[in-house]
């Protein structure tokens, strides 16, 4: 997986790796290979590996809290990643099924299999209105929205 999106973010965004220079200082970005859990000033982070249609890509675990987004299914394999979670964000691109990101019905499916005590849908397009799909959500799934403060500690 790391091969594949470092090749992908060297071609695309070249420029944000280039080292620093007179002509050139922002962005100045240095790629890491993520294999496993790391620490970021004693915060513990758990990449979630997940298929993004094709591509592979990763969620996060921080504390009690998980996000993922750009995902089309959670292989069993990461599952146990994300059991005794407070917060859940979870992708929810729109109401049709979509190669490479989950629909409504799949997000709903995934929020009640992960049993997070709170699930909020992110990673909307603007074709998913928020109180009709907030009439969707049973109890511990609400809808994201800019702006949106989270009111759990996540440690």
């Amino acid at each position: 997986m790391a091969m594949f999106t470092m090749a992908n973010i060297r071609e695309r965004f070249g420029y944000a790796l280039q080292a620093p220079s007179k002509m050139w200082d922002k962005p100045v970005l240095l790629p890491e290979t993520v294999n496993g859990p790391v620490q970021h000033q004693g915060v513990a982070l758990t990449p979630i590996p997940l298929p993004h249609g094709s591509w592979p890509c990763l969620g996060w675990r921080i504390g009690n809290m998980a996000w993922l987004t750009d995902l089309s299914h959670i292989p069993d394999s990461s599952l146990p990643l994300l059991e005794g979670l407070e917060l859940l964000f979870l992708d929810c691109l729109n109401a049709d099924p979509y190669p490479s990101h989950l629909c409504v019905a799949q997000s709903l499916e995934w929020a009640a299999r992960i049993g997070a005590r709170r699930t909020v849908l992110i990673h909307m397009t603007h074709k998913l209105e928020y109180q009709a799909l907030g009439a969707q959500c049973p109890p511990g799934v609400e809808v994201g929205f800019d702006g949106w403060r989270a009111e759990l500690p996540i440690a």
